[in-house]
């Protein structure tokens, strides 16, 4: 959407637009906009967790899971009371891995007391 790239230059635009856009150009197969975005939000704010949670989720989309895992990771890192880095997180690891599972259900628990999909 050239309308939106024009924007990138606008510093009301939040990290939640950027990722926002991205990920719905990634599900649309419009990976050149996903990227373009993600590139221009990576650069105003490198640790923002909002960016590895939307590449995990375009990654997803590409069927790349250890990348996908890899941002997911990060995103957990960078905000670790988000639980929707911890719910991708379970749903990507290998079904055979199960102490990986359980210490991401450890850390999801202790960072996310009040989700009740952790609880579960």
């Amino acid at each position: 959407n050239p309308e939106f790239i024009a924007c990138f230059d606008c510093s009301r635009l939040c990290s939640q637009a950027f990722t926002n856009y991205a990920v719905s150009q990634a599900y649309f197969g419009k990976l050149e906009n996903a990227h373009a975005a993600l590139d221009h939000l990576r650069r105003l704010r490198p640790n923002a967790n909002e960016l590895y949670f939307a590449c995990g989720l375009i990654f997803e989309k590409q069927q790349d899971q250890e990348r996908a895992k890899e941002a997911f990771r990060q995103a957990a890192r960078l905000n670790p009371h988000n639980s929707n880095p911890y719910l991708h997180l379970l749903q990507n690891e290998n079904k055979q891995n199960i102490k990986e599972k359980i210490e991401i259900c450890r850390r999801w628990c202790d960072n996310c007391p009040s989700s009740a999909t952790a609880r579960i």
